[in-house]
């Protein structure tokens, strides 16, 4: 079953290059998407298969990125529907195809259990990703590529060096050397702790990138904002949790080795920067587009911060993988039906979208409070365990104020944007606007989701978070 997840999209994709109409291609990636999900929850309660000499297995932490990531992608091939019919009238051949590859990458990062493979596995998927950015063809979108292209390669440069620094610090006296997460874990192999200290500094650094972290950041706002918005969507939902796995597997290695302590300090750290950037960006941001980019940021800097908090950080940074997903998936698609029935992504230029545009502004509105951290969405309850874990496990209280400091002021900057774009008056015709109904049912799914996981978390769920945590935790 997990080869099939594996190599289903790759297959597909080689059938979406060959010459067959538009619409057929569509829905080669619809029945992919689903098919795909369909076997991801197929895997859930499934003993861990080991394919390639144990190169690819889904454990608990893996599973856990893959099933928000499926989910968004099906979500997407539905919205995709109407989204490309009032698009740009051109062949979809690549687009669809990067997508699908881009799926199977993807997968393959969530499912790789050798950090080399993986460092192969996100690799792909920024190449992938460089269509689908370019999607316009316009001047900014290809130069928001080339940065997207630039600056994620610098990424993915130092991550390959810090992954190299992992090999060197896990070489034993014989000259034999592992990169298997089963190994490093395992406390059988003696990992010599500078080349731990540098493997994960450069780790961080470069997968960090990939998920946007600040001061890493500088190319998202420009790739959010020059691409379709779905697809900066599965980006935001999906490439960025995948590079947050890498993260993952670096702590988890260092939380074995007992260097818990080095890898909290710059987690919090790192953290608290990403949120501080957000704020300062968020607030007066005239572009909804660039807004939405520097709530990622934010995001992501909400997963590190807690993931420098130990096992109930960790829980709360595992939830908060799920609740990301989600929530962008829920506004970069309210996000896209706003840019096709406005025209614009500037702030100013939508007003109204309530009375124009019902189920659009509906969403938006919905949107803005899941992501906001409002009771009773999912964020909220992720962030308040990260929360909790910042009180009862920092030394000190300055960095827990920071973070509610922090969100404090993307809670306003937020809302001072979006609410006008809901509820404001326009100056323009009034008239109402024309919803697909494959535009709004993917988001409406998405938002009902988050609202379902801010007021019960099922019990399989939550022993899959446990367990995965205390993967990580060493304990």
């Amino acid at each position: 079953m997990l080869a099939t997840l594996l190599l289903l999209p790759v297959f597909a994709a080689a059938i979406a290059l060959a010459r067959v109409p538009d619409r057929a291609r569509l829905q080669l990636f619809r029945a992919v998407a689903f098919a795909h999900l369909a076997l991801a929850i197929g895997l859930w309660n499934r003993p861990a298969e080991h394919l390639f000499g144990g190169y690819i297995a889904l454990d608990a932490v893996g599973l856990l990125v893959l099933m928000p990531m499926s989910a968004l992608f099906a979500g997407i091939a539905i919205y995709l529907g109407g989204y490309l019919r009032r698009a740009e009238r051109r062949s979809h051949r690549i687009f669809i195809a990067a997508l699908l590859l881009l799926q199977a990458s993807l997968t393959l990062a969530a499912a790789s259990q050798h950090m080399g493979l993986f460092w192969v596995a996100l690799e792909t998927s920024t190449l992938v990703s460089a269509p689908l950015l370019y999607f316009h063809h316009t001047g900014r979108a290809l130069e928001a590529t080339w940065k997207y292209l630039i600056v994620g390669s610098v990424g993915i440069a130092l991550a390959l060096l810090g992954t190299v620094f992992l090999a060197i610090a896990a070489t034993d006296a014989s000259g034999d050397t592992t990169l298997f997460i089963r190994d490093l874990t395992a406390g059988t192999v003696h990992l010599a702790k500078p080349w731990l200290h540098a493997a994960f500094v450069l780790l961080l650094m470069g997968y960090g990138t990939k998920m946007g972290l600040a001061p890493m950041h500088a190319w998202k706002p420009d790739a959010y904002g020059e691409a379709p918005p779905p697809v900066a969507g599965l980006l935001a939902g999906t490439a960025t949790n995948c590079a947050f796995l890498g993260v993952l597997r670096a702590t988890q290695i260092c939380a074995h080795a007992g260097e818990v302590k080095f890898a909290s300090s710059l987690l919090v750290l790192l953290g608290l920067v990403s949120l501080a950037v957000a704020a300062i960006f968020i607030v007066g941001q005239a572009d909804y587009r660039r807004l939405l980019a520097y709530a990622s940021v934010e995001q992501m800097g909400v997963l590190v911060f807690g993931l420098g908090f130990g096992v109930m950080g960790a829980q709360g940074s595992l939830l908060h993988v799920i609740n990301n997903a989600l929530n962008k998936g829920i506004l970069f698609l309210a996000a896209g039906n706003l840019l096709q029935l406005y025209g614009t992504s500037a702030i100013a230029g939508v007003a109204g979208a309530l009375r124009r545009a019902p189920a659009t502004g509906a969403i938006l509105i919905a949107g803005l409070f899941a992501a906001v951290g409002l009771p009773p969405f999912g964020l909220f309850v992720s962030e308040f365990v990260i929360l909790r874990a910042a009180i009862a496990g920092g030394a000190s209280a300055w960095p827990a104020a920071l973070y509610l400091g922090f969100l404090a002021v993307i809670f306003l900057g937020m809302c001072v944007a979006i609410l006008p774009m809901a509820q404001g008056e326009s100056s323009r015709d009034e008239a109402p606007l024309h919803e697909p109904a494959s535009t709004i049912l993917p988001p409406m799914a998405f938002a009902s989701a988050a609202l379902v996981l801010g007021i019960y978390v099922p019990r399989p769920l939550a022993a899959m978070i446990e367990s995965a945590a205390r993967q990580l935790g060493g304990g």
